[in-house]
């Protein structure tokens, strides 16, 4: 059990990672074109997202 762990973390060393400054870079800017996504005229509330009326029953 031992050795296979210590495989294991021996070949997770070896995948190259992000720096933490570029990875927080990265998620910035996926936000930023999040946020620049246009807001839908006819966009579902949360309850018909879920399949509910608004008496709470079910509509499929």
């Amino acid at each position: 059990m031992r050795q296979s762990l210590e495989r294991e973390v021996a070949r997770e060393r070896l995948v190259p990672r992000d720096e933490p400054d570029d990875l927080f870079q990265r998620l910035m800017a996926i936000a930023e074109r999040a946020a620049q996504v246009p807001k839908r005229q006819d966009a579902m509330t949360d309850v018909e997202i879920l399949g509910y009326d608004e008496l709470g029953i079910p509509t499929r």
